[in-house]
């Protein structure tokens, strides 16, 4: 797999590929994988720890080619796909994470920029295949299913790649029919303002989210963060 640079410890996969791609060592498709990460991230910087060796998984797949601003949206329908076997209780939280039963068993991080002019996008996953450690759960100890490592990895890169290949518009459906926030009571936040309680009613065709205040006034939302979901989250 001359598209995967597999290393033994990294800080973040985000990293490594951004400086890869600097380099010119990384290019469109290319993945790095970790078997350990000790800074591992989420979105706003959130701390996010994977399982090491075959119990997790910690990559990050470099892209240059069919950039979108619905890369989030896609990429977790990508990995909901993939994970598709576990059947009932799967689910995709605005706009990126993958629930199952309403707890987190991935989370994706995206981050673009410019180099030497072309644009370039950076996709992180991370999850917990196997077993569970401190409090954090894993996909198996959650369903009972067990993944193999590279198969899933193999699997994520090829799905994700394909899927930015089609298109918004030719999966927007599948998101939003497999979208858990959809009439779910949610606290939304955003840098800059307070934390918003309402209701998430539903997605637009372009992927925001529609959300209702306790006055009855709506929002359409592109961007912030779901801080909480449903009553027991």
């Amino acid at each position: 797999m001359d598209w995967l640079t597999h290393l033994e410890t990294v800080g973040s996969t985000n990293d490594v590929a951004l400086e890869g791609l600097q380099m010119g060592e990384l290019f469109h498709g290319d993945v790095v994988l970790s078997d350990r990460q000790t800074t591992g991230r989420g979105r706003r910087g959130k701390p996010w720890k994977t399982f090491s060796g075959e119990l997790g998984i910690a990559m990050t797949l470099a892209l240059t080619e069919n950039l979108t601003e619905h890369t989030p949206l896609l990429v977790s329908l990508a990995v909901h796909d993939v994970l598709s076997s576990v059947g009932e209780g799967l689910g995709i939280k605005w706009p990126n994470d993958i629930l199952y039963n309403g707890q987190k068993i991935c989370g994706v991080l995206v981050e673009a920029g410019v180099l030497a002019g072309k644009p370039y996008q950076i996709v992180g996953c991370g999850m917990n295949l196997l077993g569970s450690e401190d409090g954090w759960q894993s996909i198996e100890s959650l369903t009972g299913f067990k993944f193999d490592r590279m198969e899933t990895v193999c699997r994520i890169r090829e799905r994700i790649l394909k899927l930015l290949s089609e298109g918004w518009d030719a999966h927007k459906g599948r998101y939003i029919k497999h979208c858990v926030t959809i009439g779910q009571p949610i606290i939304w936040r955003q840098p800059g303002h307070e934390d918003t309680s309402c209701t998430a009613l539903e997605l637009t065709s372009d992927g925001a989210l529609v959300m209702q205040d306790a006055s009855g006034k709506t929002k359409i939302i592109q961007s912030g963060e779901i801080i909480k979901q449903g009553a027991a989250e």
